[in-house]
Parts: structure tokens; sequence; C-alpha cells
């Protein structure tokens, strides 16, 4: 290859790099409000959940069968989701 043809690959790697590095961060950028809305929720549910359900009488976990109805109750919260 001579020395312009090397350039015009060069230059079109380049460009072609930086192109899929802007869809990149791009693609990036938009996905952080839905995590930062996920985290949210998740740490709200949590919240609720340790508030809401005592745990099983003699030891310090939680008594499963009243947590998974606690946990169904979260959906007859007026304005909960639930889609995380």
């Amino acid at each position: 290859m001579s020395g312009p043809t090397r350039l015009r690959l060069a230059g079109a790697l380049a460009a072609a790099a930086a192109g899929l590095a802007a869809l990149g961060a791009g693609h990036w950028a938009a996905q952080r409000p839905a995590r930062d809305w996920a985290t949210r929720t998740a740490q709200t549910a949590a919240a609720y959940l340790a508030l809401v359900t005592p745990t099983a009488p003699g030891t310090t976990g939680y008594d499963l069968a009243r947590l998974l109805v606690q946990a169904r109750g979260l959906a007859t919260l007026p304005g909960w989701t639930g889609a995380v």
C-alpha cells in the first residue's frame, strides 16, 4: 500500500472508532436514569419491608411466609408500579 492509501485507511478506522465510542457513551448515558430509578425503588421497597415485617419469634431472620404476604402487599400501595 502506498502512503496516501494507508492514511485514508487509518483515518477511516479512527472515524469508525470515534463513532462507535460516541454511540456507546450515548447508550450508557441514556441507561443511567433507569439504573438510578431502579436503585431508589429497591431501597424504598427494602426500607418498607424492614419496617413492616417483624422477624420470626426467637430468631434474627424474617418470617418468610409473612414476608411474602408483605411483598405482595406492595402492589396495593398508591403509585407503586413494581416494575424493577
